[in-house]
């Protein structure tokens, strides 16, 4: 076997190591919530943000970008807010938490709130 074939064959097979370790991280991956606060009114809207913590049960870095939030009402058919978007990335170490907790910004508009 040439030099070319192993290294082919080793990089393979610790790039689908990779991948099967991260496969079961979304089951190995606990969210939970710090301070909600609403921080002002502005445009019309009602601006407020959480704290958000996640603690990682895998062997690998996760690096996990903002989730997408929906803010409803008593059901789950009326949409009355949502998160801002924002690409901030957080890195969450291998059976650790992230160092500092993410803040996610969000916005009601005043007309859904009657």
């Amino acid at each position: 076997m040439n030099l070319l074939t192993t290294l082919l064959l080793g990089g393979g097979s610790v790039a689908l190591y990779k991948l099967l370790s991260l496969k079961h991280a979304g089951d190995e991956l606990s969210i939970s919530t710090g301070q909600i606060a609403i921080s002002k009114i502005e445009n019309v809207a009602l601006k407020m943000w959480a704290e958000v913590w996640y603690d990682n049960f895998t062997d690998v870095t996760l690096h996990i970008e903002q989730p997408s939030v929906k803010i409803f009402l008593n059901d789950t058919r009326t949409e009355i807010g949502h998160a801002l978007p924002s690409t901030e990335i957080t890195d969450v170490p291998p059976h650790g938490r992230n160092a500092k907790a993410q803040t996610i910004w969000m916005a009601i508009p005043l007309s859904n709130i009657p």
